[in-house]
């Protein structure tokens, strides 16, 4: 069997565990498995682990220690969380800029010996299947997320700090649906919808 990424599944909520393993390689093989994103700037994010396989040549992610780079625990989210700006020359800050609820694309690939063996992608979704999106604008602006197949949930309103919009507001709201809450992510300044202040 040719060694290769083993994913129990290629769509994950962008919050839960991700299942992972490496399988087909020799026993006690080194290998090195990398992540990497691309954040709505266009800007490389990456990471990546050092792992052998055990006496069967398998590699689980989900239990296995990385030895090395920047993961460091036994998580395979660590590859996901751990990401780095790969252009450190960029006047945007350090962080991985998502101005959407639009799914994140992560590419894994699996290496030996410094050569490409395998590589899968990975979705990840903020908004479960059972969530409805509703962009609201009547008196007053923002995106309400409820589950549609429940009647009766606790209520939660995200309002955002001084970037204005829905920057970040509408993840942290999405996040919450998820979890059972109806939520409404407020956008109560905006320089790009006419009929909201421009600033605080």
């Amino acid at each position: 069997m040719k060694a290769n990424i083993d994913l129990s599944k290629e769509n994950y909520l962008i919050d839960e565990n991700i299942d992972l393993r490496i399988k087909g390689l020799r026993a006690y093989e080194r290998i090195k498995v990398v992540s990497e994103s691309y954040d709505d700037f266009n800007r490389l994010w990456q990471a990546s682990g050092v792992y052998y396989s055990d006496s069967k040549g398998h590699v689980n992610l989900n239990t296995e220690m990385s030895l090395g780079y920047s993961c460091k625990i036994n998580n395979p989210n660590s590859l996901l969380w751990s990401m780095k700006l790969a252009d450190k020359n960029t006047s945007y800050p350090p962080i991985f800029m998502k101005m959407n609820t639009q799914p994140v694309s992560i590419n894994l690939k699996l290496f030996i010996e410094e050569k490409l063996i395998d590589q899968k992608n990975l979705t990840l979704n903020y908004i479960g299947p059972e969530i409805e999106e509703v962009y609201v604008d009547n008196k007053f602006f923002g995106k309400y997320f409820v589950n549609k197949e429940k009647k009766s949930m606790p209520a939660v309103l995200v309002v955002g700090g001084s970037s204005g919009g829905l920057f970040w507001t509408e993840q942290m709201a999405v996040l919450l649906s998820n979890k059972g809450y109806a939520t409404l992510a407020l956008n109560y300044f905006d320089h790009q919808i006419e009929n909201l202040p421009n600033e605080l």
